[in-house]
């Protein structure tokens, strides 16, 4: 796969975290950087030897072959129309929107224009969950019955992200959803939440919680208890215990074991943020670039 290059929209919490992984991977370039606040895309664009420029001269620009989009959650949608329209491929984090009629309407809009875009849910392509899920569709593990996923992080983000994030089950346990989704190929039938702000209280003044518990029952009847204690990011790769019960275990450090793990994805689960960005940059080459 020849190197492909990005501007990166938004320099902030999540932007940076990019940042450092586009410019890292030989299978991308991190060629351009905006941001609303232009300073701030200055700082980030010169640390990687970026370039700051605006956001419309990025969609103008033919230096560049795709726009990942780490700005705020409001402005999401806006710029992944606008991105599309432009004929860049465009990596968008999610969500879309906070609203689903307004998400629902973009993904309307850009369909017909044949554009590669993928959202961030990249917790599918860490090479422990892959691993896991050909382990649950070849049988190996049994029939699912119980699952566990735990989300620990070692801090919190800054309040100003949090403020704009759309709380804690659209911008953190989202990924719970999506992972169970994956690894059970089974579609969510009930769902209920309680959640309460624990360890930053003062988020409770823009209606956050900064930790939760879900309860969910599958079509297919399996159950599912996803927690998210005190934490802000969900990172980390799996293991599981025998019988089909398996708890997925998140850590910012490490996965913590859980159960008599298979070996392999014990191995796995050791990984450290020093091997973990190749998985966050397959997906999003994969899903933009693959043949």
């Amino acid at each position: 796969m020849n190197c492909k290059r990005f501007a990166l929209v938004g320099s902030g919490f999540i932007g940076q975290v990019h940042a450092a992984s586009l410019a890292r991977h030989e299978g991308s370039a991190l060629t351009m950087v905006a941001d609303a606040a232009p300073e701030r895309a200055q700082a980030l664009a010169a640390r990687y030897g970026a370039r700051a420029v605006t956001v419309s001269e990025a969609l103008r620009s033919d230096a560049i072959d795709a726009v990942l989009i780490a700005s705020s959650t409001p402005s999401h949608a806006e710029l992944l129309e606008a991105a599309a329209r432009a004929g860049k491929a465009v990596y968008c984090e999610k969500p879309i929107d906070l609203s689903l009629a307004r998400a629902r309407e973009v993904v309307e809009r850009v369909l017909p224009l044949n554009v590669p875009v993928t959202v961030g849910f990249n917790r599918r392509f860490d090479s422990s969950h892959q691993q896991l899920r050909r382990q649950l569709e070849q049988g190996l593990i049994g029939r699912v019955e119980l699952v566990q996923m735990v989300c620990r992080a070692s801090s919190m983000p800054p309040l100003d992200y949090l403020r704009s994030s759309g709380g804690q089950m659209r911008d953190q346990a989202i990924h719970f959803f999506d992972l169970l989704r994956f690894l059970t190929g089974d579609e969510v039938h009930t769902v209920a939440a309680m959640g309460a702000a624990l360890a930053l209280p003062e988020i409770a003044e823009f209606g956050d919680v900064d930790t939760s518990i879900l309860m969910m029952q599958m079509r297919g009847g399996a159950l599912a208890q996803p927690a998210a204690p005190a934490t802000g990011t969900m990172n980390g790769s799996p293991c599981w215990a025998p019988k089909a019960r398996w708890s997925p275990v998140a850590s910012r450090r490490r996965a913590l074991p859980c159960g008599a793990a298979i070996s392999a994805l014990s191995r796995a689960c050791g990984r450290t943020g020093s091997a973990g960005y190749r998985d966050l940059i397959t997906s999003i080459l994969t899903p933009l670039f693959a043949p």
